[in-house]
């Protein structure tokens, strides 16, 4: 039997870690970014007997009044990402919320993906479902989903980058225990998208 997998990626907070761990903090704006398509393909063989459904990526969007640059460059990206992975990749996007004197702010993402990540697995639209994030926000949705069946199906997994650094990785409440999967730095060059989507497309 088989195992379906559907990856959910909080963009944002990956990113920046990607960054961290195999670009030091620094480097163009793309460094850090990532195929969606391969970074799923990625985390399902590293298990056998699992099949790619599906890659679920959630990021703030900037507003085309505040930000008509950042909102352009964030389209195109995600243009690119439906372009590679069809109806195997699903991308959730929300306004960025906007306040006078304060950098602009995600609102909202986290709890889109908690909810999503926990209503398919009671609907049992996964076997396997993995958050990459390092979000401790995020750990009641992976106990949630662990407690559904314990050690059965739909089962909760995360996963982290290894690079200069091991980040730390975000798991489930104990006692109860997950499994953690890495991706280190020879597979993050195999997915890594050097794009600069600042560049308008022809």
């Amino acid at each position: 039997m088989v195992d379906r997998v559907v990856v959910f990626v909080d963009w944002q907070n990956a990113y920046n870690r990607a960054r961290d761990a195999f670009h030091g903090g620094a480097g163009p704006a793309w460094a850090g970014q990532v195929n969606p398509v391969q970074l799923g393909q990625c985390l399902t063989r590293k298990r056998p007997n699992r099949e790619l459904k599906e890659v679920r990526v959630y990021r703030g969007l900037p507003t085309n009044k505040h930000d008509p640059r950042g909102y352009a460059v964030n389209r195109r990206q995600a243009a690119a990402w439906k372009k590679l992975g069809g109806d195997r990749v699903y991308i959730y996007m929300r306004s960025l919320q906007y306040i006078a004197g304060k950098e602009p702010r995600e609102k909202g993402i986290d709890v889109q993906l908690a909810i999503d990540f926990v209503v398919m697995a009671v609907r049992g639209e996964y076997d396997v479902g993995i958050l990459v994030s390092a979000d401790t926000d995020l750990i009641p949705a992976l106990d949630a989903v662990y407690d559904l069946n314990g050690a059965d199906k739909p089962w909760p997994e995360v996963a982290g980058w290894r690079g200069s650094f091991e980040q730390k990785r975000i798991t489930a409440t104990r006692p109860r225990n997950i499994t953690g999967l890495w991706i280190a730095q020879d597979e993050y060059d195999q997915m890594k998208d050097e794009t600069d989507y600042n560049i308008p497309t022809k």
